[in-house]
């Protein structure tokens, strides 16, 4: 029974709320240096460059 209380404790609700707590306070703070960033079209059309660079061809040319 004592292996059973110890599993009980590592599974109890309090480390669980701690855990939520702490995945919350990350994501807050993901969005919050994120949401400037999505709106900016200057990082989209930086990331398709790098797309179509790896390609070896320019900003919106055609696909070879």
């Amino acid at each position: 029974m004592i292996i059973f209380d110890k599993i009980l404790d590592i599974f109890s609700k309090k480390k669980y709320l701690y855990i939520i707590l702490i995945v919350a306070v990350w994501l807050v703070i993901i969005f919050f240096f994120s949401k400037n960033n999505l709106n900016n079209p200057n990082f989209w059309f930086d990331e398709s460059g790098q797309f179509w660079m790896a390609k070896g061809l320019n900003h919106y040319s055609l696909e070879i």
